[in-house]
């Protein structure tokens, strides 16, 4: 009977992209990046769908990649677009 194969797996390195659009990221240790970028997750929403809701405190730092967002809240509205970012402050 032979030996079971130790499979080894390879590492993929994650894609920083995504983080470096980030303004307040942009100028972060790559190391640090793809340590945080394990945790990261990339969405496509629908129109119409909801991201946060006023008033209530931050969990994560929600950033617009591409796109834009509308901000509809009881002071100034507008349109967030690549760049913005919520939650962050």
């Amino acid at each position: 009977m032979f030996p079971t194969p130790r499979i080894f797996g390879r590492r993929r390195r994650p894609d920083l992209a995504p983080l470096l659009a980030v303004p307040s990221l942009r100028d972060a240790d790559p190391r640090l990046l793809a340590t945080l970028a394990h945790h990261t997750d990339r969405l496509r929403l629908p129109p119409g769908r909801t991201l946060v809701t006023g008033g209530h405190g931050a969990r994560e730092l929600i950033a617009v990649v591409a796109g834009e967002a509308a901000r509809l809240s009881p002071g100034p509205t507008g349109v967030l677009r690549a760049g913005a970012e919520i939650g962050g402050a």
